[in-house]
């Protein structure tokens, strides 16, 4: 099974670089019972595992040497931080009483990292499951593995802990997929950055951001697109847009073809020299596998609307629907002439 290899060879990458489960090793917790149970049952006890550091945090319990959580309990006449003195209350400093939260805060920081990662790599596996590619015989590259695993470290938001997983999934099933410009581009992005970066997302077609009405319609200027090109997910803003020519792919007539999630664009003509001419933003090598990290919905309207106007050139066009059945070969159905 294509998944099964991909999650042998996820476990296989964090035993190599030393990350392992909170509770066991991922091969033996998973002997006897099924991935979706196994990881349910990590993922609650991690859930536990955080409410245990939030308490370490608050002061309410420690991590002891021999590896126990224990309740701290704080003695009636004793005052940890503030003490009274003629009438007023003012800070007071204890060497070893600041040790022990210095001692507190890094336990408590250590296995919040360790959960942080540990719940990326189940989202990973989640990820690889569905995955149903051949996959790469090469091993994920250990610089690459130690800048995600640093990152991810810090990530204690489940979203951005799902986005972290599908790039180490893609890595996996591809390694060069996403670059560690890539990974730092991703590492210090803002919220607000990651909304407008998915709102171009529906309208990309490979490495092209077509210019038609659709793109007005769903609310984006010529400023979002200058905000898309300075933070480096679109080229050619600035010049105005690039001109995009398609020549034949076959000798004897003009076909060509543009794809779109589960759609097909197919334009043709009887002439070989005929060409079609676009008007583009293009898509960076950044922006492509930033892109390539998300699930986004398509716009119909915008492939029709970039179908009329290559109709409008003289050409024959089609749009259908479309089933990828190998890596370099597919069939489309449903076919309608614009």
């Amino acid at each position: 099974m294509i998944g099964e290899k991909l999650l042998g060879k996820l476990w296989d990458t964090v035993a190599r670089e030393g990350v392992g489960s909170l509770a066991s090793p991922w091969q033996t917790r998973r002997q006897g019972k099924a991935n979706v149970d196994a990881r349910r049952d990590e993922l609650l006890m991690l859930a536990q595992t955080e409410i245990d550091v939030a308490d370490i945090k608050a002061g309410r319990k420690v991590f002891t040497e021999d590896r126990k959580l224990v309740p701290l309990e704080a003695s009636d006449n004793e005052t940890s931080v503030l003490a009274l003195r003629s009438g007023r209350i003012e800070p007071t400093f204890s060497i070893e009483e600041l040790r022990d939260n210095t001692l507190h805060t890094r336990q408590a920081r250590d296995i919040q990292e360790q959960i942080n990662v540990t719940k990326a790599v189940l989202f990973a596996e989640e990820e690889l499951e569905n995955n149903y590619t051949e996959g790469s015989e090469e091993d994920l590259d250990s610089d690459w593995f130690a800048r995600w695993r640093d990152s991810v470290e810090k990530i204690s938001s489940e979203d951005l802990q799902r986005l972290w997983a599908k790039a180490l999934a893609g890595e996996l099933a591809s390694p060069g997929s996403y670059s560690l410009r890539t990974l730092e581009f991703i590492k210090n992005i803002s919220k607000s950055e990651a909304h407008e970066i998915s709102r171009l997302a529906p309208f990309a077609i490979s490495d092209s951001f077509y210019q038609v009405k659709a793109i007005e319609d769903a609310g984006l200027d010529f400023s979002y697109f200058l905000e898309m090109e300075d933070i480096g997910i679109l080229s050619g803003v600035k010049g105005g847009g690039l001109q995009l020519t398609l020549g034949t792919r076959i000798a004897d007539s003009y076909e060509q073809v543009l794809f779109h999630n589960n759609k097909i664009l197919r334009f043709t003509h009887e002439s070989s020299s005929k060409k079609a001419q676009f008007e583009i933003y293009k898509v960076t090598k950044l922006g492509l596998e930033v892109l390539r990290l998300g699930v986004f919905p398509m716009n119909t309207d915008y492939l029709e609307q970039i179908g009329n106007k290559i109709k409008t050139q003289g050409f024959k066009v089609i749009i259908a629907d479309w089933v990828q059945t190998t890596k370099t070969h597919g069939q489309y159905f449903h076919a309608r002439e614009l």
